[in-house]
């Protein structure tokens, strides 16, 4: 099959030439998916696993003056290469259902 190597732009690290694969699926959402896609549109990681769960709105608790809270969206994630997280998530590189034999232990 086609090898796509995946390489950082900073090569000064110990472990830059280290494979790096990260595990993700439906749990993985917000913090762990802006890292996620920042490592893979970087092509430092490649994302295995199934779709991530597509939280990517960063909300904001304003106190109001009745006592009562207005949640309000102030921005959203997105990936380094502007790819949208919120409702979409991340689509792994290797599915799972690609994965033959695998041992989880």
């Amino acid at each position: 099959g086609e090898t796509n190597p995946f390489r950082t732009s900073y090569a000064g690290g110990q472990l830059s030439e280290v494979p790096l694969l990260l595990w993700t699926d439906g749990l993985s959402a917000s913090a762990s998916e802006v890292l996620a896609g920042g490592l893979r549109d970087n092509c430092r990681a490649a994302l295995v696993g199934s779709k991530t769960f597509g939280k990517g709105k960063i909300q904001a608790v304003f106190g109001l003056s009745n006592g009562g809270g207005l949640t309000m969206t102030v921005a959203q994630y997105l990936t380094p290469k502007g790819s949208v997280i919120q409702g979409k998530g991340l689509q792994p590189d290797i599915p799972i259902s690609s994965i033959t034999n695998a041992y989880v232990g």
